[in-house]
């Protein structure tokens, strides 16, 4: 699911195109360059989103659900994705700039 939402932003296609014209450019240092700085505006966002699920956690489950059993769970689940969430971004920007070593 948070793959699909990674890959759904529309900043990892910019990322990987411009990477891909630095590329056939021959420019490796630019296309290295464009995905990290890619992985930095995402960061920008991934951190405050995961800082307010480690936070609010079970006031975000509670505007779904009142159920003790589902508060427990879903808050547990939140303050699990919300530590995932930076690391995600890091290493889907990382799979971008890896396409340099196997551009033939």
């Amino acid at each position: 699911m948070i793959e699909r939402w990674l890959e759904s932003l529309p900043g990892w296609a910019a990322a990987a195109v411009l990477v891909g014209q630095n590329l056939g450019a021959e420019n490796p240092e630019r296309a290295t360059q464009s995905a990290w700085r890619a992985v930095l505006y995402y960061e920008y966002i991934a951190v405050p989103v995961a800082l307010s699920f480690l936070l609010f956690a079970p006031t975000i489950v509670g505007a779904f659900n009142d159920h003790h059993a589902v508060l427990a769970i879903g808050s547990s689940f939140l303050r699990y994705l919300a530590v995932t969430f930076p690391f995600l971004i890091f290493f889907s920007a990382g799979n971008i700039d890896f396409h340099r070593f196997t551009a033939v």
